[in-house]
């Protein structure tokens, strides 16, 4: 809550273009001219980067039916060139739209573009960590999930995420611009530069069944046109084994929502009815 100190106070935080009015529980001021924007070039840059590596490294699934966008990383990267980057791409994408909301913001001072930053925040984040724990088997929610569903997979077996012989390793630099950060710039913007999350656990759950289910859905449109999955692991499984994992992906994308949320609210505190923030 704002503290009234008088009328010179309130002159100066009006005419300070990077000082934001922010909710009592989130640490730093966002939107601004300041850190939040410096925080969301920052991601734009790694995500740029990441779309460029796709482009100047071509592979086969750049001449396949929906190109890099079949791979949950991908998809991720822009709420990322075989398969990884492919995955990287459902996270790059969220998070981009999500980072660039977050920079017009910034530089409009607009609430309605702040507001649907932060909406868009709620499902990037979660999925990042798990489309990284699926590509290395084969976010905060969506990035969190790709963080978590890549890794341990790539340190057990990256060939289960990526054909040998259709794309070589990746540097590991360029797995970090895909994989790692990603889910740490959204994390950062989540428990320092945006409001608690409100939503209930059960609408964030059927919210990501019906990302879970769609995702599900592209992936076997796409097996139909090309004749093969985008993450060697798919082909392995039986088509009751390949639901299961979807279904498990949905419940770790819903599991690092609340675990997000919870840390938000063990790092900020929480308000109290009526008043200002109660630390815990």
């Amino acid at each position: 809550m704002l503290s009234s100190s008088g009328p010179a106070r309130s002159e100066t935080v009006e005419s300070a273009p990077s000082a934001a009015i922010r909710h009592p529980l989130q640490p730093l001021h966002s939107p601004s001219w300041t850190l939040s924007l410096a925080l969301h070039i920052a991601g734009l840059c790694n995500f740029a980067k990441c779309f460029q590596y796709l482009h100047t490294h071509p592979n086969p699934i750049n001449e396949s039916y929906g190109w890099h966008f079949q791979f949950l990383t991908i998809l991720g990267i822009s709420s990322a060139l075989d398969h990884p980057p492919s995955l990287t791409f459902p996270g790059i994408l969220a998070a981009s739209v999500t980072f660039i909301f977050g920079f017009l913001a910034d530089l409009s001072r607009s609430n309605v573009l702040f507001t649907c930053k932060n909406i868009s925040l709620l499902i990037a984040t979660p999925v990042q960590p798990i489309s990284c724990w699926w590509q290395s088997a084969n976010i905060p929610q969506l990035e969190a999930l790709v963080t978590l569903l890549f890794w341990p997979i790539y340190l057990y077996d990256p060939t289960l995420l990526i054909d040998p012989t259709v794309s070589p390793q990746l540097p590991l630099s360029i797995e970090l611009a895909f994989h790692f950060f990603p889910t740490l710039f959204l994390m950062i913007d989540t428990l320092l530069f945006s409001p608690p999350w409100e939503t209930h656990a059960l609408a964030a759950l059927s919210v990501f069944s019906v990302v879970g289910s769609g995702y599900w859905i592209w992936v076997e449109r796409c097996y139909s046109y090309n004749n093969f999955y985008p993450y060697p692991l798919l082909d392995l499984m039986t088509r009751e084994q390949r639901l299961l994992l979807f279904g498990f992906a949905t419940l770790l994308c819903w599991s690092s929502f609340l675990v997000v949320r919870a840390s938000y609210h063990i790092l900020n505190g929480k308000l109290e009815k009526g008043v200002g923030k109660k630390k815990e």
